[in-house]
């Protein structure tokens, strides 16, 4: 019996193969596109897991050879080099979707047994995430160019995610509501911060009058371009202003959490708060919560007084 290679120097799919008909193609053909970016590079950085040597891409690796036993490992290499729960999670996810849909084209047959090896993580770290100071977002806005003041605007006046913001066109915004569009086309209506509005504000009186064009576009010479801004300039320009600025660095999904967390903190409902942020679930709205140890403390301080305002009463 011939010696299967290892997983180390798997062999790319045939040159002949149409480039679309890969797993990895079809399985992020079918995500929504604003999953796309994120489980595209998943897909990659476990490829580098795979094969170190970066012998194939991950378009041209044949997820569909890979063995149970294999399988098993890379779980473990995925968790210890992203030991955060959640993005182990999204990692397992990728290469479960990737797996899935190599089973669906009939290239593998024990995706069942696979797929109990990818299950996801349980429990959540007690702190997922930064918050943003609010004296940190005002000496942001003071050292930003005023394209680049509405980018931190939209990004903490309405929690939205960067795929989102991407997507945003002039007409948008009317002054005072944003309207924006999630995942799977949903749409989201959300009325912008009093502090962020003047300075989304200042940006669009700099536009052109194009009610298409994008809301946070590239610059060219430094005049607006009909291109919106990508995610990663998003993350490069918000790093330059926070050095700038002299704040800590925080992420925009950092600015999404932040958001949830100061609804939570003005008491606004679970359920409202997963309407803004756009979430299907609220298990999920949940995990943007940083308030941790301090809620409970707030909590118990609360039953506290209503237990002692209320005390010898009959229920």
């Amino acid at each position: 019996m011939t010696k299967r290679p290892s997983q180390t120097a798997l062999a790319p799919i045939s040159k002949t193969t149409p480039a679309l008909r890969t797993p990895a193609n079809v399985y992020l053909e079918g995500l929504a596109e604003t999953s796309k970016p994120a489980m595209r590079g998943c897909l990659k950085r476990i490829a580098r897991l795979v094969n170190p040597e970066a012998v194939v891409s991950y378009l041209e690796l044949p997820w569909h050879t890979l063995r149970f036993e294999e399988v098993r490992i890379l779980r473990r290499k995925i968790i210890e080099a992203y030991p955060k729960p959640g993005y182990a999670n999204v990692h397992l996810a990728a290469l479960r979707g990737v797996l899935k849909v190599a089973w669906e084209m009939d290239l593998l047959d024990n995706f069942p047994k696979l797929a109990m090896q990818l299950k996801r993580l349980g429990g959540m770290p007690l702190h997922s995430g930064q918050q943003v100071a609010e004296d940190d977002v005002h000496k942001m806005f003071a050292v930003a160019e005023p394209r680049d003041a509405a980018l931190i605007a939209v990004m903490h006046g309405a929690g939205l995610r960067r795929v989102e913001i991407s997507r945003l066109v002039r007409k948008n915004y009317d002054g005072e509501i944003l309207t924006a569009f999630g995942k799977k086309h949903s749409q989201k209506r959300i009325p912008l911060l009093d502090m962020d509005r003047p300075v989304l504000d200042r940006w669009c009186k700099m536009l052109p009058k194009n009610p298409d064009g994008p809301l946070i576009p590239r610059l060219r010479g430094g005049k607006p371009t009909k291109e919106a801004l990508t995610v990663t300039a998003m993350n490069l320009i918000l790093e330059d202003i926070q050095r700038r600025a002299g704040v800590p660095q925080r992420s925009p999904h950092d600015f999404r959490r932040s958001f949830a967390t100061a609804l939570f903190d003005a008491g606004v409902d679970i359920s409202v708060v997963r309407e803004l942020m756009g979430h299907v679930s609220i298990a999920t709205t949940a995990i943007y919560d940083l308030r941790g140890e301090r809620a409970k403390i707030e909590g118990m301080a609360k039953l506290n007084k209503f237990l002692q305002t209320h005390k010898g009463e009959k229920p």
